[in-house]
């Protein structure tokens, strides 16, 4: 995947963690929200 197309499918995926759209990611919850980026996109922590 090229580098802007991650990183907009990141800023997609980060925006609905936000507003609590994503279920098993609680609304404010970081590290949450860190584990589940890291699984979808492969990041390393």
């Amino acid at each position: 995947m090229l580098g802007a197309e991650r990183q907009t499918l990141i800023q997609v995926t980060m925006n609905m963690i936000r507003k609590g759209q994503v279920q098993g990611v609680n609304k404010g919850d970081v590290q949450a929200s860190i584990e589940l980026v890291s699984q979808l996109f492969g990041i390393a922590q």
